[in-house]
């Protein structure tokens, strides 16, 4: 999924740039301290000897249910710096789902921003080095206290309602009013402006267009002062709202949010891959107390989209989340995750899976 994704809390509008890290060439040859998985040449997902040493790490209580972990991801030199920072970061939260697939809690895994390459002497040829494909898993306390990991952060989809909660509020100084035959303009000491119609009383009514000393700007309906009505809001920094109003609050509209930078896909057996997008992030719906409540669709910069209930800015209750790839899961979500009763689909439309979901996890019938 993506964020969007299977788990929404890894995709909505603040994800940090994958910084590069790099080991020096005497460091890479130190094997590393922990539990290690290696991955094959340029791939992202677990193959089975990775997945045998997940296994026996959890039997032997290496990797225990109550206990903290931090994956950290790398890759060989091979390729681009910029496509080994996203392949590591891309294998570590494979890792990381394969561990809540097989029972360990999320809240006790983070995953740290991808190491990117190890950086090697030239002279290895195209084989690379096989040891350097790997995700390192560290349940050791003095080396979780000692290690600076930078969590990987939220996608976008967290923070659709980021503007909407601070609405500007028209400011009350005094005005110096200037009146013609159709309009009142209205220029505050603050450096506000309104051009529109004000009542007998000095309240803004009808038609009007508010524009605030920051940049941002409503154009629409007024009634006693407040607006109400159909109405578009536009921030400074290009994020649009519009829709109908009343009393000042947003009740159902589109909130458009230009967006450019990761976002990361999985699909249903929870395969990451990450690419960086540019587009709009656009939701059409319900808003209350200036969050998604209620009713909602969202698309997201690379294609996928939900249609369905929201509750607090993220997705709770029935809905249906389409992947770019064809996929679809219909059914209950509960903050961001299939969680409850639902059926996975194909590309082709053809039922996978039907049962009981947990934290993005099919649990069976």
């Amino acid at each position: 999924m993506s964020m969007p994704i299977i788990n929404m809390t890894r995709q909505l509008i603040i994800v940090m740039a994958l910084g590069v890290m790099t080991m020096n060439a005497l460091q890479a040859q130190q094997p590393a301290a922990g539990n290690v998985i290696y991955f094959d040449l340029n791939k992202p997902t677990l193959n089975a000897a990775a997945r045998q040493t997940l296994n026996e790490l959890i039997k032997t209580n290496k990797i225990k249910k109550d206990q903290n972990l931090l994956l950290y991801g790398y890759a060989d030199y091979l390729g681009t710096r910029a496509h080994n920072d996203s392949l590591s970061t891309d294998r570590a939260m494979n890792t990381r789902a394969y561990l809540i697939d097989k029972g360990i809690p999320e809240r006790y895994i983070t995953v740290c921003v991808g190491k990117g390459m190890i950086e090697r002497k030239p002279g290895a040829g195209q084989k690379g080095y096989a040891k350097d494909r790997k995700v390192e898993v560290i349940t050791d306390a003095a080396r979780l206290k000692a290690l600076t990991c930078k969590p990987l952060a939220d996608l976008p989809m967290m923070n659709w309602s980021k503007n909407v909660s601070s609405l500007n509020v028209h400011a009350t100084h005094p005005a110096i009013i200037t009146r013609d035959d159709s309009a009142v303009s209205e220029r505050l000491s603050n450096g506000d402006k309104y051009v529109g119609k004000l009542s007998a009383k000095g309240m803004k009514i009808n038609k009007g267009t508010y524009q605030w000393v920051n940049g941002n700007k409503y154009t629409g309906d007024y009634k006693d002062d407040k607006k109400d009505g159909h109405g578009i809001f536009r921030w400074a920094n290009g994020d649009i709202l519009e829709g109908m109003w009343k009393e000042d609050e947003i009740q159902t509209g589109t909130l458009v949010i230009p967006y450019n930078g990761p976002l990361y896909h999985s699909d249903s057996g929870h395969t990451r891959t990450h690419t960086v997008y540019s587009g709009n992030l656009v939701y059409t719906g319900m808003f209350t107390n200036r969050m998604l409540n209620g009713s909602g669709k969202a698309t997201w910069p690379n294609m996928d989209r939900y249609d369905g209930e929201w509750a607090n800015d993220k997705m709770n209750g029935h809905g249906i989340y389409y992947w770019s790839t064809g996929e679809y899961y219909d059914g209950e979500w509960k903050d961001n995750k299939m969680w409850g009763t639902g059926k996975l689909f194909n590309a082709s439309g053809a039922m996978i899976q039907v049962g009981i979901w947990e934290n993005d996890v099919y649990k069976g019938r």
